[in-house]
């Protein structure tokens, strides 16, 4: 029996009690991330120092907070993976697997996508058909411990490979079975069939599995994530399924809509006080939009007591809207940039990035940096002496942090000292071009509470804010080019999920900002079509129109 330290909900508590394998389906706002947390505290706290829980997000920012949430309900996570997919399988399994079967290769690991492979002209055709295909063969195993000895490990084929290691070598399934006793992965929605693959092995070696996920949320189609598989496993009789459906987050009028959104035939719902769904139409395009935002922002800031800046959000389909709104909007705005780090999901670039968030974060510790490599218990001489150093560098950097660069060798040298078997020039060549940039820099300073957060609808899943600007709801954009010209019906339920992860966003209010005018990809402007998914007959009284 679980013990209840706090106040979770009944439907928490169930999915706290289970033992076994289960499914949770979580909408927005219903203490997904406190339960996932609580219950690998709970697991966590009764394992010996040599155990541990596979615990996956769809984002390094999400393992970290999901892991800093754990560290809350238990002192110590034990021998426990917080990570993406990718960083499991690479760090996992391929890495230490392909060196037990085949030694070291004969020249730096590199991790290049097909296209940038040395041997395109040789192997092209042969990688490529494996991307496509839903696992190995022999012959392409072969191929791929070929590119291993040479140097390089393909990008889009960790998963596959991984998986084919499972099943040839029993040493993986060993390891897997003696070190970890859960496998959690959340954002199942938009799992891939590699990692739904993986998750599948895992417990039929006896590993129990927890997979959370909102089919309504699903927004990566184009990345060949289906949310098929986690409605298989609400079908499938070796898991329970779960529901965490009350929204926590959401004034209940948002919450009201977006359901309404979804349901149309939906009865029954709360009666609210107050409509904090609102539509702004304007003549004119991003130029107008954003000219009424920052009027708008201390009005509503006056109204609903609201004092920081950053507790507002304008959230777009695309960058090319938040740039040109960008340019209208008088308070100071926060729109972070893809990094050079980004490029390479390998062990070195992670650290990197982990290593610069530390040096610029404040909220951060050299402890809690560390603790993500390396044990205290096992050598604690070395780990006080880098706890020592990391925390010397960062206030030297506090004096001059947009002079970084200054500092690449020793940024390096932690990186030689904590993942020594891990080194990548090509992860220096891009911390260079990283530290070197004064833009890619301010990707990592949190936005202080001044700034207004402007960011993509894919970007903001998992976040919340107090007020939510959401921009491109104009038919040809959402719903876009395939539901408009072609039909396309997978296209639609995307789009639609999409919107409904931008409504709830929203904690206090949400508004959909809308011209009658807009751009197209070719960023010429014509007239702008309200989109389809707004003022539909079901949606009457469920928000308001603004004049000003």
């Amino acid at each position: 029996m679980v013990v209840i330290k706090k106040d979770p909900t009944p439907q928490q508590i169930k999915i706290l009690e289970e033992n076994g394998n289960c499914a949770v389906i979580a909408s927005p706002g219903s203490g997904k991330t406190f339960t996932i947390s609580r219950k690998i505290g709970d697991i966590v706290s009764t394992l010996p120092w040599y155990k541990g829980i596979i615990a996956i997000s769809y984002t390094n920012k999400a393992s970290d907070e999901l892991k800093h949430r754990a560290l809350k309900m238990s002192s110590d996570v034990k021998n426990s993976f917080f990570g993406t997919i990718d960083s499991f399988f690479v760090g996992e399994i391929i890495m230490p697997f392909m060196r037990q079967m085949f030694g070291n290769a004969t020249t730096e690991i590199k991790f290049v996508k097909i296209a940038e492979s040395a041997f395109f002209e040789e192997f092209g055709t042969a990688l490529e058909v494996m991307e496509q295909s839903k696992s190995l063969t022999q012959d392409d195993f072969n191929t791929l411990r070929t590119l291993y000895l040479t140097g390089e490990i393909i990008l889009e084929l960790f998963g596959k490979l991984a998986l084919y290691l499972l099943k040839i070598n029993p040493s993986v399934s060993l390891y897997l079975r003696s070190r970890f006793t859960h496998i959690f992965i959340d954002e199942y929605q938009d799992c891939g069939w590699d990692q739904h693959r993986f998750f599948i092995e895992c417990v039929e070696l006896g590993i129990i599995g927890v997979a959370v996920g909102d089919l309504n949320q699903s927004i990566y189609a184009f990345s060949k994530k289906d949310p098929a598989y986690l409605n298989s496993l609400t079908t499938n009789g070796s898991f329970k399924t779960y529901p965490l459906d009350v929204n926590h987050r959401c004034h209940k009028s948002i919450a009201n809509y977006a359901t309404k959104f979804l349901n149309p035939t939906v009865i029954g719902l709360p009666t609210v006080d107050e409509i904090r769904v609102f539509l702004r139409e304007l003549d004119g395009d991003e130029k107008q939009i954003g000219e009424w935002i920052s009027d708008a922002i201390p009005r509503i800031q006056k109204k609903f007591g609201i004092e920081n800046n950053s507790d507002f959000a304008i959230l777009s389909r695309n960058n090319a809207s938040l740039a040109r709104v960008r340019q209208h909007i008088t308070q100071d705005t926060f729109l972070p940039e893809e990094t050079p780090l980004d490029k390479y999901n390998i062990k070195w670039c992670l650290f990197f990035k982990r290593l610069i968030t530390y040096l610029l974060n404040g909220d951060i510790s050299a402890l809690d940096l560390l603790e993500d490599y390396l044990s205290n218990d096992d050598n604690g001489v070395f780990f006080s002496r880098l706890c020592s150093e990391l925390l010397l560098l960062k206030n030297q950097i506090a004096l001059d942090p947009q002079n970084l660069v200054t500092y690449l060798d020793q940024l390096v040298s932690f990186a030689v000292q904590i993942l020594p078997n891990d080194k990548s020039k090509k992860a220096v060549e891009q911390l260079q071009q990283t530290v070197s940039t004064e833009i890619y820099l301010s990707s990592f300073i949190p936005p202080n509470k001044d700034q207004v957060q402007l960011m993509t609808l894919h970007k903001s899943k998992g976040l919340e804010f107090r007020v939510v600007f959401h921009l491109d709801l104009y038919d040809w954009v959402m719903p876009g080019f395939k539901w408009m010209k072609e039909q396309d019906q997978k296209e639609l339920v995307q789009d639609k999920n999409l919107h409904y992860v931008g409504i709830t966003r929203a904690k206090d209010i949400v508004i959909f900002c809308v011209g009658n005018k807009r751009y197209n990809a070719k960023n010429q402007q014509q007239d702008g079509k309200r989109s389809q998914f707004l003022g539909q007959n079901h949606l009457l009284g469920y928000f308001k129109s603004i004049k000003s």
